[in-house]
């Protein structure tokens, strides 16, 4: 028998019950059955459930009866919501309290088939429902739109969220932004300080790869940009500002960008895992460029390289010896003096080369760099790559301290000695 004294789950403080709420382990059904316990509980799992990610979901009906066209292609049909969408509208606005919870709106869109019964098709339109979704959620600050809802959306999409598009500071669109789209957000979403996107179409393809920061548009207060897609040839990354604090891009697209617009950027990732098909021009270009650019930040802090997860093919193997030639071993031939005062620590993600770590240690940066820092995840992971791992980490070790600089290692979220 345990001396521990019992603690029974009514007893406990709301703050740790809504924690324990919003653990992975309950589903929708488990917090349903809670609700039923008490008129606590009730007002714990309503917490729970509107503080995560509402997802409004449209469709466009596929009926059997009407088939694709000769050209292989879907028959325009009518947009359509489930009833659980206009639900939650009413609930939003007989209850201030459950709508003073959300935070985060996701729109999507999908092809069902299905009758007339399980929708919704026209009360209240889908440009009215959004608006009147954003006007209840009274501290609604986040939304992610996916691309297929874009897709089917009308080109005004963004005017239905203009009127209360100033209170959102969080958005995530998970599609190639056309120029006029860019300068939608902007205009219909002024105080972001975090936007996400697939990528930029800005202008027609040019003979040279380059990319150029547009004089405009740009946005006030947006402190972290992340551009998750693969680049293409002629493309720009709008809205850097003064304000730009971090920024995710393409490895490529990182090598040729300017970053004059935004010196107060102190984290800059490069990512090595998409658009890598794509030419490979701008690591051909004078030595060190990406260093002397990025020398225009005098707040830069951190650097992050995120590599491809395993290095067990010739071809990953090939593609990010030629991503270390274009960073690391043309500036150390040309003997590139890098003069970055707050840079203290680079990140190497994923799959990461000996050689790769020896040669960052090369870079005559000015102050010495104090830290570098391997995150490892999902490569070296397999009961048989357990040596390889060891073996690189000690080696990784002496190189840096034979220079003086701190090494933290970080195998699958924990600090490996």
């Amino acid at each position: 028998m345990s001396d521990s004294p019992t603690i029974r789950l009514p007893t406990l403080p709301t703050e740790v019950i809504l924690q324990i709420f919003q653990e992975d382990c309950y589903n929708d059904a488990d917090l349903a059955n809670l609700a039923l316990v008490s008129r606590r509980f009730l007002s714990t799992v309503q917490t729970t459930l509107y503080q995560s990610n509402y997802i409004c979901s449209y469709h466009r009906r596929h009926l059997s009866e009407n088939p694709p066209n000769d050209d292989g292609e879907e028959s325009p049909q009518d947009l359509y919501y489930d009833q659980s969408v206009v639900s939650y509208l009413r609930t939003l606005e007989e209850n201030p309290r459950l709508a003073s919870l959300v935070r985060l709106i996701k729109f999507d869109h999908d092809v069902v088939e299905s009758t007339d019964g399980m929708f919704n098709s026209a009360k209240p339109s889908p440009s009215l429902l959004i608006q009147e979704l954003l006007q209840h959620a009274t501290n609604l600050n986040e939304l992610i739109l996916e691309e297929d809802f874009l897709d089917m959306a009308p080109t005004d999409i963004w005017s239905n969220f203009k009127q209360d598009g100033d209170k959102i500071k969080t958005l995530s669109v998970f599609a190639i932004l056309q120029r006029g789209e860019v300068r939608a957000i902007v205009e219909t979403f002024p105080s972001l300080t975090t936007l996400a996107v697939s990528g930029f179409q800005i202008d027609r393809p040019r003979r040279r790869r380059r990319f150029r920061l547009p004089l405009s548009p740009v946005l006030a207060h947006l402190e972290n940009l992340s551009v998750v897609g693969a680049q293409q040839e002629g493309l720009h990354i709008p809205f850097i500002g003064p304000s730009l604090r971090s920024l995710h891009i393409n490895v490529l697209t990182a090598a040729g960008l300017d970053f004059s617009r935004c010196p107060g950027l102190k984290h800059l990732e490069m990512d090595y895992r998409s658009g890598f098909e794509e030419d490979r021009g701008d690591f051909d270009n004078e030595p060190g460029e990406f260093w002397k650019c990025i020398q225009s930040c005098p707040n830069f802090e951190t650097l992050s390289i995120i590599g491809p997860e395993r290095l067990d093919n010739d071809e990953v193997r090939e593609d990010w010896g030629y991503v270390n030639k274009g960073l690391f071993e043309r500036a150390i031939t040309a003997g590139v003096s890098i003069h970055l005062p707050k840079l203290r620590k680079i990140v190497f993600r994923g799959g990461v080369f000996l050689e790769q770590i020896a040669l960052c240690l090369e870079l005559d940066i000015k102050p010495q760099l104090i830290e570098v820092e391997l995150i490892i995840f999902h490569c070296f992971l397999r009961k048989s790559d357990v040596p390889i791992r060891k073996a690189l980490l000690k080696a990784a070790r002496t190189l840096c301290e034979a220079k003086g600089i701190k090494l933290t290692a970080i195998v699958n979220g924990t600090v490996t000695m």
